[in-house]
């Protein structure tokens, strides 16, 4: 009896160490979220598995943002890890009329959220200079997301990896 409970112990201890090599190897972090400011996608206490860029980029697909991704970054001045959603990208202008935000002039459909989130915040347009993106916590109530809207554009090299799981598209 004590044997069988020994191997399997063992056996979920080895299992772990796998996992984790596995993870550290590709790129991967486990990451639990905190704060509404990704609210519906993503609640608080939701534990998302976050792709970090690095040398194994190539096997995991492009490291660069797209509109849409879904980031870990670091906050310019604190850093302080969060995440947000990548609303537009380098060259792009973007702006926001009472919630709704426009990608060079155009209503963005991909990075929309329910009038419940929406909020009614409004900025006049601003191009996204090169190596940057912008970005937005999908919660966008007054106080909700502190994001791109406080602290402009975000560096491509603050950001520390891409949320692929659970699903976060809107």
């Amino acid at each position: 009896m004590k044997t069988a409970g020994l191997r399997r112990s063992a056996a979920a201890l080895c299992g772990g160490a796998i996992i984790g090599y596995l993870l550290v190897t590709f790129g991967a972090a486990l990451l639990r979220v905190s704060g509404s400011s990704m609210e519906p996608t993503l609640h608080a206490g939701a534990v998302v598995l976050v792709l970090r860029p690095g040398p194994n980029a190539l096997l995991r697909g492009s490291s660069v943002p797209r509109r849409g991704d879904v980031v870990v970054l670091a906050v310019p001045g604190n850093g302080a890890r969060v995440v947000k959603r990548v609303v537009a990208t380098a060259g792009q202008t973007v702006a926001m009329l009472d919630g709704a935000v426009l990608v060079d002039g155009v209503l963005e459909a991909a990075v929309a959220v329910s009038d419940r989130y929406s909020g009614h915040f409004s900025f006049p347009v601003l191009k996204v200079p090169d190596g940057h993106v912008f970005v937005v916590g999908d919660n966008r109530l007054p106080l909700s997301s502190r994001d791109s809207r406080d602290f402009g554009p975000v560096s491509i090299a603050a950001l520390r990896g891409r949320v692929i799981a659970p699903r976060t598209g809107l």
